[in-house]
């Protein structure tokens, strides 16, 4: 009836919009032409509809050796295998590979990380209008002709697949494409669909884990070994690095992944681009599990080598690479002289030679967070400061871009995302460290701070206060931690954040984790020693903090299990700090102080005496302390304790108020 039937090619419309008009973002659909397109085409002439500018009317063709189009419509969904089937005989015909249209050759060199090569064709490369004759006089005649076309033919349908795979537009999409794929897969298509799948990762964690546990990904991850010998070149190995770490998938597959990538990249470091040093050091950053890890020290030795060669061609990093590289190298933990080079290097690029109106939200946060982490408490007063754990004298520098940072920053912290806002704060905590005293420029809070760092910690709680709803917990408890840890609670709007986010936790704390509702419960006791309103925002500052120690008690005691030691001690002297008087709080110290006379063999002395001295001020009855005591004092005697003066009277404290019964108090160590 004047119209027939065409093949789908699977292509995408990010892939092909540069050729036609395509409708459907992954699914290549098949359609039926009219007999009027076909007698156009089928006119003896092969033309690349749609490539032309003077085409654009029939955009979304692609070619057929037998003078059929291919076209893009919303029709029918089709399986990806037999689309890669169709696709393959669009590319052969009569023993001839058609090549591609140029710009599609560019976009297979850019997914495998190389410059396009020209196909060998009688017009360099470019498809043009070709009669049927001269088409069957160019059919290969001879065996390496064939094997050559053979091989082309291979990596059209490559072509294909990465082409399709782009158009995807979540992990599982890509995941499923490589997967029906699996046994043709060339080496270099497995690791750009890992990457694909990474890339497309989802932001929430519990849909990130159901991608990276799926039957989709493990398939592909097991396929990727006997690829491991072709995988050389360097985009690859650093794609590939980049890729595990974002999955941070651990299996046997993914061992011998990052074992190859340690044992050929440092013969390839000269081929490095700045962001291909960058990008793996960030993958070995999120692989590495010190201790538990047989790659441990390979991935050391290339970590510690690319941080040699970053410091050596810090002036090459953009401005992403720089905040990425400080950030895995503070997450390495490197503390060997290089990683002071490196420190030193990038300080002086960021103080002198970068502006950092050029740096993301997240490129400032990474940094921050970085700095405070390998030079934590180098920016308190002299008489509080800690050594560097990277070595050598890069406190001066570091406060130099705490402050450049902290000026930058607070101009910007509308648009910090909630968790960056976070890494900010506690940064600002760690780096300082907490009650500063001393001379120098004094900020806010009456610390050696500068006032730039205090205006940033203010404007924080300023905006994490408008945002409250969007903070997650870890982003709630971090904050309120710095802000407390900075003595800045007496300031309007640390005090104002603190109260709304006790109201606001009050009714979400069984998500919050163990850490956070301790840390949480820290800063309300730093709340209430500090001499700030006693209402806030129309809000009695006490009565919050009485619900909602309640609140925390009650939540404690039903996830007591849930919780270290070093948190149940943490809430049990913070319950005691603000007097919490509720059924509750006493409920949790009975509880705990029966729970801990089992495990006393097992805590340091501060941790028991915290407990046992927390249940004498909330007046627990002795009879209930009297297991615990008589443990703590046997634990003393036996592991021959000695307690220094702070222990000593928290444990005469506990005496006087339930004495032990099981051994002498002249005991040496605790009398």
């Amino acid at each position: 009836r004047g119209r027939f039937s065409v093949l789908p090619l699977p292509c995408s419309s990010a892939s092909l919009a540069m050729w036609g008009e395509v409708d459907a973002a992954w699914h290549a659909h098949a359609m039926e032409t009219a007999a009027a397109e076909r007698a156009m085409l089928d006119c003896g002439e092969m033309t690349w509809l749609g490539g032309p500018a003077a085409y654009a009317p029939w955009g979304g063709f692609w070619p057929h050796p037998c003078g059929q189009a291919l076209r893009l419509s919303e029709c029918w969904d089709y399986d990806a295998a037999e689309a890669f089937a169709h696709a393959a005989a669009c590319y052969r015909h009569g023993g001839h590979t058609y090549p591609l249209p140029p710009r599609a050759e560019s976009a297979r060199a850019t997914a495998l990380g190389r410059d396009a090569e020209p196909r060998s064709t009688a017009t360099g490369g470019v498809a043009t209008p070709r009669g049927r004759k001269e088409r069957h006089n160019s059919i290969a005649s001879d065996g390496s002709t064939m094997a050559s076309h053979a091989s082309e033919c291979e990596e059209q349908e490559d072509l294909s697949l990465l082409i399709f795979m782009e158009g995807m537009s979540t992990s599982f999409e890509v995941l499923r494409v490589a997967q029906r794929a699996l046994g043709s897969l060339r080496p270099e298509t497995t690791v750009i669909a890992l990457h694909l799948a990474a890339k497309h990762l989802p932001a929430d964690a519990a849909a990130a884990e159901r991608v990276t546990a799926s039957a989709e990904l493990t398939a592909l991850l097991r396929h990727l070994p006997r690829s491991l010998p072709h995988l050389r070149s360097a985009r690859l190995l650093s794609r590939l690095a980049w890729t595990l770490g974002k999955l941070d998938v651990r299996s046997p597959d993914v061992d011998a992944a990052v074992a190859h990538i340690c044992s050929v990249a440092p013969a390839a470091l000269a081929k490095f681009t700045a962001q291909d040093l960058t990008n793996m050091l960030w993958g070995l950053a999120r692989v590495r599990h010190i201790g538990r890890d047989a790659n441990a020290a390979g991935v050391a030795r290339l970590a510690q080598t690319l941080v040699r060669v970053c410091a050596q061609r810090v002036e090459e990093l953009t401005a992403q690479c720089l905040a990425n590289s400080l950030w895995a190298v503070a997450r390495l933990r490197l503390k060997r002289e290089l990683v002071r080079d490196f420190l030193e290097s990038c300080l002086r690029e960021l103080s002198e030679q970068r502006q950092l109106s050029g740096f993301t939200t997240q490129g400032i946060a990474n940094i921050v967070w970085a700095l405070a982490e390998l030079c934590a408490g180098d920016g308190a007063p002299d008489h509080q400061r800690q050594e560097c754990p990277v070595g050598g004298t890069v406190g001066l520098g570091t406060r130099s871009v705490f402050t450049l940072v902290a000026v930058e920053a607070v101009g910007r912290l509308e648009d910090f995302q909630p968790q960056e806002l976070s890494m900010l704060a506690w940064a600002c905590a760690k780096f300082y460290g907490r009650g500063a005293r001393g001379a120098g420029r004094r900020g806010a809070g009456g610390s050696g701070r500068p006032a730039e760092v205090d205006a940033l910690l203010l404007g924080i709680a300023a905006e994490s206060r408008r945002r409250l709803c969007d903070l997650s917990a870890q982003s709630v408890s971090n904050i309120a931690w710095a802000l407390a840890t900075c003595e800045l609670l007496a300031q309007k709007q640390p005090r104002a954040f603190l109260c709304e986010a006790m109201l606001l936790a009050a009714d979400r704390l069984q998500s919050y984790a163990p850490q956070a509702v301790a840390n949480l419960m820290w800063a309300v006791v730093r709340l209430v020693s500090s001499r700030g309103p006693a209402v806030v925002s129309g809000t009695r500052v006490q009565g919050v903090v009485t619900t909602f120690s309640t609140v925390v008690a009650e939540h404690a005691t039903i996830r007591m299990l849930e919780f270290s030691w070093r948190d149940l001690a943490g809430i049990a002297v913070a319950l005691a700090h603000v007097r919490a008087d509720s059924i509750e709080s006493r409920t949790f110290m009975t509880l705990l102080v029966r729970h801990t006379a089992a495990y006393c063999f097992d805590l340091t002395a501060q941790m028991m005496l915290n407990i046992a001295q927390s249940a004498a001020r909330l007046a627990i009855p002795p009879d209930s302390m009297q297991a615990m005591v008589d443990a703590i004092a046997h634990c003393i005697d036996a592991r021959r304790l000695r307690l220094n003066d702070v222990d000593q009277r928290q444990w005469q404290e506990v005496v006087r108020w339930c004495a032990p019964q099981c051994a002498s108090l002249s005991t040496p160590g605790w009398a």
